[in-house]
């Protein structure tokens, strides 16, 4: 699942997390995970949306225009923040790992990709190791 806030009209910080279905439990699960309560979310159609504004969030639901709509390219509507995430997070993999990935550690990939996204303007490269040394230090370890 893909995450993209939404700041004025760039793409602000993201969120991934690889979910086991597409069920209300897990799509819900990742939006009261990942996004503060009473956010605004801006989805497709999908069903597992449905109930999640019970729990405090606002939701409108997007259609994709018919071809014969005039409807601009990058309209909200069509969710082009999560697509470009999309296809710069397939870039990055390919680019980067030639697709070599082993498909039980997925997250680990998905946790990278998030951490170079939400950094890719920082101004301090000092700023960015003492993140990456926070991120290891509060993270569990992962024992196979």
């Amino acid at each position: 699942m893909i995450a993209a806030e939404k700041r004025g009209s760039a793409t602000g910080r993201i969120r991934l997390k690889h979910v086991k279905s597409e069920s209300a439990e897990d799509v819900q699960g990742f939006i009261i995970d990942m996004i503060e309560l009473g956010s605004s979310i801006i989805s497709d159609g999908h069903k597992s949306y449905h109930t999640i504004v019970e729990k405090s969030y606002s939701r409108e639901a997007m259609k994709k225009p018919y071809s014969w709509e005039d409807v601009d390219g990058d309209d909200d509507r069509l969710l082009p923040r999560v697509g470009r995430v999309a296809a710069h997070m397939k870039r990055w993999y390919l680019g980067t790992y030639h697709g070599g990935m082993k498909i039980k550690e997925v997250q680990p990939y998905l946790d990278e990709f998030v951490f170079r996204y939400n950094r890719r303007t920082s101004k301090s490269r000092g700023l960015v190791f003492h993140r990456m040394v926070e991120a290891a230090v509060k993270s569990e370890p992962n024992i196979n």
